[in-house]
């Protein structure tokens, strides 16, 4: 009797980034379905992680081992996604007119480290009169 490995099929599979713009993918995302005739001794995922350089669909592969030392591959695909909002910080600032009608105001004057989970964020300003 031939002994067989059985790769999962599924649905999509899908990422979110953490406040570090980091994800890990569990074993258990991939890993539901996975059959053999024998027993699966080890899975394995490669890449495990991932970050905002990821975002959209990659492809991951999915291996299984059995007692009888039998494997077999799948490739399949994840989708990363970034779902945190950037955290805007902002500081006061005091400006003194000095018999001027009008002032011109940066962003980088009132920006106090604006961030985001993937990076460089980009910066406006609007006028409220």
């Amino acid at each position: 009797m031939k002994d067989t490995v059985t790769l999962p099929t599924g649905g999509p599979i899908v990422v979110e980034l953490d406040e570090n713009g980091e994800s890990f993918l569990f074993r258990i995302s991939c890993g539901s379905g996975s059959t053999d005739n024998c027993r699966v001794v080890l899975d394995e995922i490669s890449p495990l992680e991932h970050t905002s350089d990821d975002l959209g669909d990659i492809n991951v592969t999915f291996e299984i081992f059995d007692d009888s030392g039998n494997r077999a591959t799948a490739p399949i695909t994840v989708t990363v996604i970034d779902n945190l909002n950037p955290t805007v910080l902002r500081q006061d600032i005091t400006i003194d007119l000095n018999g001027s009608a009008s002032i011109s105001i940066t962003v980088n004057a009132i920006d106090n480290g604006s961030n985001d989970n993937c990076g460089n964020v980009t910066l406006n300003t609007d006028v409220d009169t």
